[in-house]
């Protein structure tokens, strides 16, 4: 009677399971929990790029609001000490031709100290055809901002410049952690999510396989792919741009994608690029700072592969350390009792009273 009363129910249970594997894998609780969960990120990926988006456009706004007047003063005043220098000394090279030798002397070594001061003084000072603080390169000193690269050769010089500056970091840096860690665990899914099926598939088989060898593979592989696609073939778009070699490219896409920012090379500050169009130039830079941020998450998801290697290797060395002190525990109990059979170490275990 009971195995009758039994039989029902387990063939209800195997048409249940049978319907499971039939009915498609969208439809079962774990594949709809995992879209959705994937979609869930992904949502949060585009609010967090409209956020980032709007604060950089939002800096760019108010860096420029409050640098650019400062800018135009200084363009201002050079050209007025240019005038003026460039009169002195065509007045000293006239003055030269109606004196004697010694007198000539001294004049000209006045007018090379002239000119060298007037070089030295004016090499950094903007000028109108490649302004500094315009709107897209006031938008490009946001993104080095919240991003921590900082190069050093675009910097506020006015006190409310400045002060703007400090609130704008405070706030800025935390987006961009936040949307950066976003964007590695995005990239980090499309990696573990193979992975994680590859391991399982082999489990079910029976296979043995060694999580921590898998994990090196993955992070090698992924570091790899990002020194090609973010370092080596970068650097080449910037030796064909920038006046640069190609060593020099590729320095300064590692010190830019490290957030070091040495500023000894900076895009889109060089004779190269100055030449071009404004709208050109502009389209550089942009380019430049979608390739920093998509390096950044790069990083980001190195870092998160570094981790997934390091608890893998932790978990296999804790387990190759039970394993070894079982085995030792277990030829000392042999070897203190003389026989094959384990002893038994419950306190219940029955003896002489």
């Amino acid at each position: 009677m009971d195995a009758e009363g039994e039989n029902p129910q387990k063939e209800v249970a195997e048409n249940s399971e049978t319907e499971e594997e039939d009915s498609p894998p969208c439809c079962s609780p774990a594949a709809y929990k995992r879209c959705c969960c994937t979609w869930n990120i992904y949502w949060k990926a585009l609010v967090w790029l409209t956020i980032v988006v709007a604060y950089l456009l939002f800096g760019g706004l108010i860096f420029a609001a409050a640098e650019r007047p400062n800018e135009l003063m200084e363009i201002q005043l050079a050209s007025t000490t240019r005038d003026t220098a460039r009169t002195n000394i065509t007045n000293m090279l006239i003055d030269l031709t109606s004196c004697n030798d010694a007198v000539c002397m001294e004049e000209i070594e006045s007018v090379v100290d002239n000119i060298s001061e007037l070089v030295s003084a004016f090499q950094e000072i903007p000028s109108e055809a490649n302004p500094i603080w315009e709107y897209g390169p006031a938008v490009y000193f946001a993104s080095t901002v919240i991003t921590t690269i900082g190069y050093g050769v675009l910097a506020p010089a006015t006190a409310q410049g400045q002060v703007l500056f400090i609130f704008y970091a405070l706030i800025g840096i935390p987006i961009s952690l936040t949307f950066l860690s976003i964007l590695g665990e995005i990239l980090s899914g499309f990696i573990n999510r193979p992975i994680a099926r590859f391991i399982a598939r082999r489990k079910k088989r029976g296979a043995k396989i060694n999580v921590a060898l898998v994990r090196l593979f993955v992070a090698l592989s992924a570091l790899v792919c990002g020194l090609i696609l973010f370092i080596f073939i970068p650097a080449l778009i910037f030796t064909a741009i920038e006046p640069w070699s190609y060593g020099e490219a590729v320095y300064f896409c590692f010190v830019t994608l490290t957030t070091v920012g040495f500023g000894d090379f900076v895009p889109a500050q060089g004779t190269a690029t100055s030449d071009t169009s404004t709208s050109l130039r502009g389209l550089y830079t942009v380019a430049t700072a979608v390739w920093t941020w998509i390096g950044l998450a790069f990083v980001s998801l190195l870092i998160t592969e570094i981790q997934n290697l390091s608890r893998a290797v932790g978990k296999s060395v804790t387990q190759c350390l039970r394993r070894w002190k079982h085995r030792k525990s277990g030829r000392a109990e042999i070897e203190l009792h003389g026989d094959h059979t384990p002893r038994d170490k419950s306190p219940y275990a029955g003896g002489e009273n």
